[in-house]
């Protein structure tokens, strides 16, 4: 039976169920089969479910199995990969955890490999990270570290500066916060609001694009994929080699997103192309990450003897040249070195075809087959092993009493909802909306991501279903795609109307188009939505909101960041603006500990932003049935006394000063 089972591992439409039912077992054969899923997965989802039954085993064969993982072309092999290592505390991968947090184009998989390369002096080069979580991972484990962190550019400055500020307790200058982004002044139809940069560009049509192309190979470093694509091609249709060029400068931070797209874009042009770009790039002075592309374009494109002189001295002397310098030229010094898998020779292959049964790797007998010209076929089990049947039966549908809380408040235009809503955002099971909803929670905030409120609202009763708000949002800038997202959300939530659409994130008044006006406006007209707003951390932004009319307005507040409170909360009071609060714990940073003030629970932060003026509602994001029973407490206990909350403010006041400084030191750098 266990051989039937590995050799289900071989088939696309049964490996799946083959590792579920490989879980927990310990025979080399099944340990070996595993291990293969891993090294030649058949699927990413494949390969993930092998490391996760491959990770309670001990074992050198599995550590290396799991290392190899990290070489994965998939993002998400790569950071399971990483996450599995710092839990096993594995040394076997070091080199290659290594380069992954020097190298790797995803930011969440370089902070996985900082965490499981403990304490190795390596963990510095994160140091000059272009994502500030990562950067910010790092600071964290060097505030009681000594190690020092060598380089002069902004960010490693920042770090460096920042973690003095920690351990000495005092207040950086304002000559060392300030830090000048050049993004406007590279760009001069920029704007923060990475939607407005899209929908300029698509506006702007080929011929304005065109006029603008000098600033396009800047734009290919954008942080968002969409502002990104609009300028890979505008690039395609009318850039010059000297454009082609400059935008090669992304190559030399190959940790950033921008690198990893660069590369793909331009492996995609014709060879003439390519061709002329390599040979430019290797006649000019350019950064090593467009030199070491340029050389590896040698031989694939133009034979070595007609390639620059250029070329003839990086190679005279290699040991001279930046890292990705050193790597592309690698095949031009000494002997070119492959690591090969060691062939399979006649003699065992036919031994292996004799007696199947005395290996219990199902690729090596393939390769056996091959080798012999006999049907892989023939060497199969016999019956092939199914998986189970499974029925699986719809879930049940959840037929829900809610009781009416004392606290409930009048939220323009939709009348009374709970003081807390929720948010699905950090996956709380089905059973916290439930309880939610019975406690009295009437308003609920969804994104498409969000599948355990997904679930919940398609197993609510229709009339439960219609008793609740469900909040939903669109980070575009584009009618149709804003009607796509409000589409997609009334059919995923199964419901006629959403009771409030948010232009989430608004930076800049140039999201807020005529387009997206008249799409909102006919969307309400057609009874799609009921309401829309804006969401903004932007005050001054949301006092013009106010002026203009809009009502309510989604916007943050907590105890660190209290700014909105005499700039806000009065003018919406004045005005009759119902305001809904979010960011309440600061993403959590409220709730953990600081030297010298008392750490405060969630629901006094909630009971905080409730007690202020025009404050209507507030959105918890909650992951464990604990954490959305502490936040509901606020509705039996809404009172916040008196030395809770000196104790609160004050708890603020020290993160405020610490986010201001990081702010400036570390994260816009």
């Amino acid at each position: 039976m266990l051989r039937a089972i590995t050799h289900a591992l071989t088939d696309p439409s049964r490996v799946l169920a083959a590792i579920a039912a490989l879980r927990g077992r310990t025979e080399p054969e099944a340990i070996q089969g595993l291990i293969e899923v891993v090294i030649e997965p058949l699927s990413a989802k494949a390969a993930q479910q092998a490391l996760y039954a491959l990770e309670p085993h001990p074992g050198e064969s599995i550590d290396t199995a799991i290392a190899f993982a990290l070489t994965s072309e998939q993002s998400s092999i790569r950071l399971l990969a990483a996450q599995i290592l710092h839990r096993r505390n594995s040394t076997i991968a070091i080199p290659e955890l290594r380069q992954r947090l020097r190298t790797d184009s995803s930011w969440p998989v370089r902070r996985a490999s900082l965490h499981a390369l403990k304490s190795d002096d390596a963990i510095l080069d994160a140091a000059s990270d272009p994502h500030w979580r990562v950067r910010h991972s790092l600071i964290q484990r060097l505030i009681d570290d000594p190690k020092v962190i060598l380089g002069n550019t902004p960010r490693i400055d920042g770090v460096r500066t920042y973690l003095a500020y920690r351990r000495s307790g005092g207040i950086p200058s304002l000559d060392v916060l300030r830090y000048e982004d050049e993004s406007p002044r590279r760009c001069p139809f920029w704007d923060w609001d990475p939607a407005v940069m899209a929908h300029t560009l698509d506006q702007m049509g080929r011929n304005g694009r065109r006029d603008a192309i000098d600033v396009m190979p800047f734009l290919v470093g954008h942080e968002d994929e969409r502002v990104r694509n609009r300028a890979f091609d505008t690039l395609r249709a009318d850039g010059e080699l000297r454009h082609f060029i400059e935008m090669l400068s992304h190559l030399d931070e190959p940790r950033s997103e921008s690198c990893e797209a660069v590369r793909k874009w331009i492996d995609a042009l014709d060879g003439d192309r390519r061709e002329e770009l390599a040979f430019a790039v290797l006649q000019n002075e350019t950064g090593a990450g467009a030199i070491a592309w340029a050389i590896s374009q040698v031989d694939r494109l133009f034979p070595r003897n007609e390639a620059p002189a250029r070329l003839e001295r990086l190679i005279g002397d290699p040991n001279t040249q930046p890292l990705p310098i050193q790597q592309a030229l690698r095949r031009f010094v000494g002997p070119e070195v492959t690591e090969t898998k060691p062939s399979m020779s006649q003699e065992r292959a036919a031994e292996l075809i004799r007696n199947p049964e005395r290996e219990s790797s199902w690729r090596e007998l393939h390769q056996a087959a091959k080798i012999m010209k006999v049907a892989s076929w023939t060497l199969e089990p016999s019956p092939l092993w199914e998986p189970p049947i499974r029925i699986e039966l719809p879930p049940e549908p959840l037929t829900l009493t809610r009781k009416s809380p004392p606290l409930m408040r009048q939220l323009f235009p939709l009348g009374d909802v709970c003081p807390i809503g929720i948010s699905g955002h950090y996956g709380l099971p089905v059973e916290g909306f439930a309880r939610a909803f019975e406690k009295g929670v009437n308003l609920f905030f969804w994104e498409p991501n969000y599948s355990t409120l997904t679930e919940f609202s398609s197993r609510l009763s229709p009339s439960n279903r219609r008793s609740v708000h469900f909040v939903a949002g669109t980070f575009e800038a584009d009618g149709k795609k804003i009607r796509k997202d409000v589409e997609r959300a009334l059919r995923q939530l199964r419901i006629e109307r959403l009771s409030l659409f948010l232009i989430f994130w608004t930076q800049s008044w140039q999201r807020i188009t005529p387009e997206l006006l008249d799409t909102l406006v006919q969307m309400r007209d057609e009874g799609m939505i009921a309401h829309y707003t804006l969401s903004t951390h932007n005050r001054p932004l949301a006092l013009e909101a106010m002026d203009e009319g809009w009502n309510p307005l989604m916007v943050r507040h907590n105890a660190a960041h209290r700014g909105a409170e005499p700039e806000i909360f009065p003018k919406a009071s004045e005005k009759g603006v119902d305001l809904i609060t979010f960011n309440v714990t600061c993403y959590g940073r409220l709730l953990q500990p600081r030297p010298g003030t008392i750490t405060p629970s969630a629901s006094d932060c909630y009971r905080y932003t409730l007690m202020q003026p025009a404050v209507k509602t507030s959105f918890t994001a909650p992951s464990t049935l604990e954490m959305l029973d502490e936040n509901l407490s606020v509705l039996d206990d809404p009172t916040l006394p008196a030395d809770r909350l000196e104790a609160l403010l004050a708890h603020g006041n020290a993160l405020y000063e610490d986010e201001n400084a990081f702010r400036n030191l570390v994260r816009i750098r």
